[in-house]
């Protein structure tokens, strides 16, 4: 989810590498469309209900 969002790079088991990593790492840390994309995640998670809550109307509806 994170990498479909744009806010991770995804190293699978036979590009990972130390220089593959650190390019990686470097580019999270230079472009500035990755912290974007996580400030987006971020937000939309602040906007969720608390999990209490959904347990809540879950246990409702089972309940129903």
């Amino acid at each position: 989810a994170l990498a479909a969002s744009g806010a991770a790079e995804v190293l699978l088991p036979d590009e990972l590498t130390a220089v593959a990593a650190e390019a990686a790492v470097a580019a999270l840390l230079r472009e500035s469309r990755y912290r974007q994309a996580a400030g987006e995640l971020a937000a939309e998670i602040a906007a969720m209900p608390p999990a209490s809550e959904v347990a809540e109307q879950l246990t409702r509806l089972v309940a129903s």
